[in-house]
Formats: structure tokens, sequence, C-alpha cells
């Protein structure tokens, strides 16, 4: 709106003289004439006689603001002198001077002043006192008004109580037609004249900062405007962001639903036509196909060494610390301090808290806690696992091995929950177990067995017996030192492979009864006669404590359930326990025989008793010639969305081989047929372009819900990452339901 103009001043200055006997008329005034008065001049010696040109004054109507002025005459009609003693008046009006002498028979001339502020009409009276003789105080009376509508166009200015917000410009008034972006405010209704829709928010060609009221995109629509509600791929901007409409993820890829893009989840950033495939249940790649080739490059929680040769990611494992109700991250990095890429270390183990987990990239040492083993050599962190509640106290506890120490004899922690949480150690262990020379303890930990059923759950560690692999339990509540052979039972086999201390021990009710079962399996055994051959032998759980009295050999103390029929067969190479496929009730069985297949077997009372894998097996996966080996087989939670558990299965690192997994879904599960090993569900790749050396080796054996979202996640390793360097890598299940 133009600001109002200021009219010209006006000084008015109309002397008036007056003379005996004669008239003179102002602007609404009147002539003062005294009764005495003749058309003679005075005589000596007469007396003062006071007489004003004009008895009123109206200063008409003007500008509030402006100062406008009159003269007025005062004669001495008498020949002695003439004194006015004072002049009073009121506000607005003013006269000067306020004093004065008029010599006989002379004039003077006063001012008469008024000093308009506001829009009302005023009047007042100015009182002259004088020696006059008879009339000593005269009075003379003045009175304004102001101008309240100056253009003319009917309305009132606003000041004075009116709707006209200009007065200068007759244009303007609130009958007006507004013109927009003009910055004329034509109908007076005090809006922007910059908002025509009247949204509150100007258009953004004027004002582009929604902060400041601007940003209006569409001005003549007011469904328009920054933060307004926005629906999208119906090709409207209304919250004026500039998005693409259908680009929801704002990722740069247009939703594949519209015919206009390729991106085939438009809620997910992750999720587009350039996103890298990585281990989540999704198809973060929009090919298709949801996990297939997964790069551990796209995990979103990667940990990464603090020296050259840690190997970190050689073990990992998954466990409720806290009591919090998510699961936290454990890293082991057995070589840690090593000064070559062929030395031994102190070993490390991170513990990387989920409430929340630190940042990606961050370096072991920069875990939430951080220890290291002792000696230089120990290899702390050679194995980890979650051991479940060993000292029951309601809160899952860590078995950590390091196999180096006095002089490869071994050693196995039992770190309480609490302590390993905060800044628990080694030395804090609330129950060791330590072998003898050679014996590399704890090669292999056994998660979350509860043997007995009373609610603790047992420390499985296995060791190097000679040339043979043996395993040592220890149920647990316990406490203190225990020396490896002195375990509350012990038994070795003939194996020499490493089979069994990388896939087994393994539990889980097998049987059905309620009680974990130990499933102990050796691809390498030499057992009925045949070389290599392989078997799987069972303790299946029970109330009263297995006991020996030192090593005890497995052949003859526990059931073999599972044993190859032709040398070098490997049978039982790795064996896992899954969740209940067919919905009997039992969990199943699943067994990878070195011959090339990966067996699905259904659980129950009859696998008590020896039987043949491939004949009982409810599907068969053949691995084929030239095929990786599998190395370990875990449950993993459901990854495919079908409401039932999947299994991962690690294959052995090769010649040419940046590491594999393969996850097989539960949904094509077909009893009786034969599937190839690449029907697989998903799988997790590495690839020499990322770098990677063995990519899922340190795969922790047993699941956990890291951000309590109801599904299992899983955390890996590659320990030969970066020439020995290795990572952690940290895959959340998000399954599409």
């Amino acid at each position: 709106m133009k600001p109002h103009m200021s009219p010209t001043r006006l000084f008015l200055s109309i002397p008036l003289t007056l003379a005996l006997g004669a008239s003179a008329v102002g602007c609404g005034s009147n002539i003062k004439t005294k009764p005495d008065d003749t058309d003679s001049p005075a005589t000596e010696g007469t007396p003062p006689d006071l007489q004003l040109s004009i008895e009123s004054y109206d200063f008409g109507t003007i500008e509030p603001g402006t100062r406008v002025s009159t003269a007025l005459t005062v004669r001495n009609l008498g020949s002695e002198q003439l004194a006015i003693s004072s002049v009073t008046t009121q506000a607005p009006f003013s006269v000067t001077p306020s004093l004065l002498t008029v010599e006989g028979l002379g004039e003077s001339n006063i001012t008469v002043t008024v000093d308009l502020a506001d829009y009302d009409p005023h009047s007042g009276t100015i009182t002259f006192t004088s020696n006059d003789a008879d009339e000593p105080v005269i009075e003379f009376s003045v009175t304004v008004a102001a101008i309240r509508d100056a253009d003319g166009d009917g309305y009132e200015v606003a000041a004075a109580g009116g709707e006209d917000c200009d007065d200068t410009l007759a244009t303007v008034n609130p009958e007006a037609v507004e013109t927009f972006y003009d910055d004329v405010d034509q109908n007076c209704d005090g809006s922007s004249d910059w908002d025509q829709d009247g949204d509150g928010y100007e258009t953004e060609a004027h004002n582009a900062d929604p902060t400041a009221g601007g940003g209006d995109c569409q001005d003549t629509n007011a469904d328009f405007y920054p933060g307004a509600p926005d629906v999208w791929y119906d090709n409207r901007d209304t919250n004026c962001d500039d998005a693409d409409d259908y680009d929801a993820d704002a990722d740069g890829s247009r939703s594949d639903n519209y015919g206009s893009g390729t991106d085939c989840d438009d809620d997910d950033a992750t999720v587009n036509s350039s996103g890298v495939e990585t281990l989540n249940a999704k198809d973060d790649d929009c090919d298709g196909v949801v996990d297939v080739g997964a790069s551990g490059a796209g995990a979103p929680y990667i940990y990464e060494a603090t020296g050259n040769y840690d190997r970190v990611g050689y073990s990992t494992a998954l466990a409720d610390l806290n009591g919090d109700g998510k699961a936290d991250v454990i890293v082991g990095a057995p070589t840690s301090g090593a000064a070559g890429p062929s030395s031994s270390g102190r070993g490390a183990i991170a513990v990387f808290l989920a409430s929340p987990l630190p940042a990606s990239a961050t370096e072991i040492r920069g875990a939430d806690n951080y220890f290291q083993g002792a000696g230089t050599s120990d290899g702390l962190g050679y194995a980890l696992t979650n051991l479940g509640d060993f000292d029951n106290d309601g809160i899952d506890d860590l078995a950590v091995a390091a196999t180096g120490t006095i002089s490869g004899a071994g050693t196995v922690y039992v770190i309480s929950g609490a302590d390993a949480a905060g800044t628990g150690s080694p030395t804090d262990a609330v129950f060791t177990l330590t072998g003898s020379s050679g014996n590399a303890a704890g090669r292999g930990l056994g998660s979350d067995v509860d043997l007995d059923g009373d609610g603790t759950s047992d420390l499985v560690a296995t060791y190097a017996s000679g040339l043979n692999n043996a395993v040592s339990i220890v149920y647990g509540p316990a406490t203190g030192s225990v020396a490896l052979a002195s375990g509350d039972a012990v038994y070795t086999t003939d194996g020499t492979e490493t089979a069994f201390y990388r896939s087994a021990p393994t539990g889980g009710d097998l049987d059905g009864d309620g009680y974990d079962d130990l499933l102990l399996a050796d691809g390498a055994a030499d057992y009925g006669g045949y070389t290599d051959n392989g078997a799987l032998w069972a303790l299946f759980g029970q109330p009263a404590a297995y006991s020996t009295s030192g090593a005890v050999d497995i052949e003859t103390a526990a059931t073999v359930v599972v044993s190859g029929t032709a040398n070098l067969e490997g049978n039982a190479w790795a064996v896992g326990m899954g969740d209940d496929i067919d919905g009997d009730g039992d969990l199943e069985l699943w067994i990878y025989s070195a011959a090339g297949a990966l067996y699905g077997v259904d659980g129950g009372v009859d696998r008590r008793s020896p039987f043949s894998p491939a004949t009982e097996a409810m599907v068969t996966y053949t691995w084929g010639s030239g095929s990786y080996d599998a190395d370990r087989i875990s449950s993993i939670g459901d990854w495919t969305g079908d409401g039932i558990g999947d299994v991962m299965v690690v294959a052995e690192d090769g010649s040419g081989s940046y590491g594999r997994s393969e996850i097989f879904g539960s949904e094509i599960w077909d009893g009786g047929t034969y599937i190839e090993r690449s029907d697989f569900a998903a799988s997790l790749l590495g690839t020499s372009a990322d770098d990677n050396g063995n990519l899922g080796y340190g795969q922790a054996a047993v699941p956990g819900d890291i951000d309590a979202d109801g599904d299992l996640d899983l955390v890996t390793g590659d320990p030969d990452y970066n020439s020995g360097a290795g990572r952690a890598f940290v895959f959340f299940n998000d399954p599409v339901e």
C-alpha cells in the first residue's frame, strides 16, 4: 500500500483593522464593537481601550498533523498605553506573543495557531486580560475540525475510526477491487498483497523463504503452500517442496507402480534400481530377486579393525547382555596386536551395545567395551558365543576362548552379561575352563545349551586331544576355575578335521522330549570300518547330568544317529537345528554331507535311533561337484516372511572364493524331492571388488533381535578382509510380509 501524502501546510495571516463604527468579516468571525465607540478619534487623556478585530475565528477543516496560523489585530482606541498582561488558551490552540503593549491610538498583530494532532473537533477560548478599565477581560473563540475523508472516496480514514486504509488515494477503500502483486492494499482488508489465495504464504516469486511466510508455489490455490498435506503420485506438489511427486522416499528413483520409474519400494530410500543388494530380506536393487548375491558392503553397520592384522570377525555373537530386550553385537579379533599377517596376537573382544549401536565404520577399539588378551599370543576371540544364562541371573552371558594361552593350552572365560556390557574383561570371569599344553581349549563353543533342563545354560567347549577332537561339558551354574579334562563330562573322537569344532557342538531339542540335546558331528571321523566317512553323535538331554571320569570315547558313550557308509563320504560335515517347518511340533535337523548334499530331516522321537539322512530327508539339496563344502548351518529366524524360520549355510573358503553363505527358505520345503543348491532363497557373496577374503566365516551361531522389531537379525564376519585386517557385518531382518 502507498503511504499517505502529506498536504501542503497552510499558514493563514488575516490582518484585520477595525475603525470605530466600521465592521470587518473574517472566516466565521464577528466584530467586537464597544458600546461607547464613536466614529470620532479619541482625545488626549482617554484611558486604554482594548478592541479585537474579530470576536471568533474558525480554522475550518484541516489535515491532522498540520499547523495553521492566523493573525489577529489588537487596537488601543484610547490615548493612554494599553497593556495586555496575559493571554490564556487551551490546546491545540496557542497565541504568540502572550504579553503585549499597544500605544495610544495604535494597533498590533498577534498570531493564533492551531496544531491539530487528532481527528476530533476542537473549540476553545482565548482570554485577554488588560488594563482596559471598563472591560479588562475579553474572550476570543476559536474552532477547528479534521479532514476525515481527504481523498473524497466516501470513506473516513482508519485513524479516525473509519475504514479507509489510505486516505490519499480515492482508488483505495473497502469497496475497491483488489489488484494483487502491486504492493497496494486497494480493498483495505489488511492481507498481504502477495498472498492472493489467502493461505498465509506469499508467492515464492516475491518471498521464497517459508520461515518468513513465503514460498507459495501456487498462489491462486489455497491447497498449495509450504507444509501442506501432500498426497503422493497425484502430480500435485501441494507442500511446495519441489520434490518429485513420484519419488516418495527421495532416493532419486521414481516409483515403478505408476509406469514412470524403476523403484520397486518407494517407501524405502535404500531400495531402488541403483541400490546395493544386501542381506535384509528386501529387494534392494529392484531386480525382482530378494537378497540373491547380497553384498557385505551394503550392511547398515560394519565394524572395522584397529590394527592391520586383527582378523576382526573371526568370531561373532549376538546376546542381550544388559537385559534391555535388544541383542548386542560382540566381535572377536583373535590376532589383534599381531606384528604381521602370520603372527599371533593378544586377541580382542569388542562389545557394541544395541541401545543404540555405535555408528558404522567404528573401529573395534571404539566399542562400548573393548578388552584384549593378557599375553601377547593369547588369541582371545578365537571363538566366542552367546552361552545363555550360565550364572543364573536372568541375563545372557558370554563364553570367550583364548586358544593360545599357556603355550597353546587355551582358556575359556565365562563373562557375565552385566560385566561384558560394562567394563568387564577375562579378569572378571565368573568361571574359567583351562586346557593343557596343545589343547587349544575352546576352539568351538556351544550356544544356549541346557542339557538337564534346569533353566541355566551349560558350557560346552571343544578342544584338541592329541590328533583328535574332543569336548568338555560343565553344567551351569558354576564358579571358579576348572581344568578342561576335569569337566563334568569329557568325550573324544578319532576324527582329525576341523569340522568338529566349527560346526559342533550344536544344541536343540532333536527328539521332542523337552530337553536340549547335544549334537556332536565330525565329518572326518572313521566309523564302522570306514575311513573319513563321518559321524553324528547325540547326547540326549535328561534330568541327570552326564558325568565321566576323564575322557571317554564318544563312540561308546553317545548315540550314533548318522554315519557315513563309504570311505571319504564325509557325512555330518556340518550339522544344525532349524525351526519346525512341517508344523508337527518338532524341530528339524539339517545335515550336510561332503559327498555333495544338504538334507532336511524331520525331528522327533525317531531321531533317537540311527538313520540315513538320504533316506529320511524331507528335502534334499544337491550340492554338485566343485561346490565348496558347508562349514556351518545355523537357524537365523524368518527371512522370507512366511512366519517360519529359515537356515543359513556358510560355505568353506576355497581357491578363488571370497566367502559365500546361502539361506534356504522354509517355503520351498517339498517333502521327498531333490532341489538344486541354486534354489536357495537368498545368498551373501564376497567379492574381490569389496576386498572380501572369506565373508560369512565368523557368523554368529544363534541370531538375535538387535532392533527389537520382532525379527531376528544376524552378525557375521570376514576375518580375511583387506589381507587380514578383518571386518564384522550387521544385517537387519526386514521381511516383506
